[in-house]
């Protein structure tokens, strides 16, 4: 579970709430479901930051067990493919 600050596309902030279930907002004293979370068939996000952008807009950036990553920017959810089709990492050998 992740909880979380985010900005809204007119500027208004909200509590959004990350869970193996979904995604959700806390907008004017109400839970709203986000049914555009891109959630993974297994039902488990991964990890999830909020980051600010060059710009200085909000990011909420979640890792998806399949490999990929969504962001919500601005109210929209983008999706982004991993380069490489394992993100497994070496482990060197003494």
């Amino acid at each position: 579970m992740h909880l979380s600050e985010l900005e809204e596309p007119d500027g208004r902030r909200t509590i959004g709430l990350l869970t193996t279930l979904g995604f959700t907002r806390f907008v004017d004293g109400a839970w709203l479901d986000d049914p555009e979370f891109p959630r993974p068939a297994t039902g488990i996000a991964g990890a999830a930051d909020v980051v600010v952008g060059d710009d200085g807009v909000s990011e909420l950036w979640v890792g998806l067990p399949d490999g990929r990553a969504a962001r919500r920017r601005l109210g929209a959810w983008n999706v982004f493919l991993p380069r490489r089709p394992s993100c497994r990492t070496a482990s060197s050998v003494s």
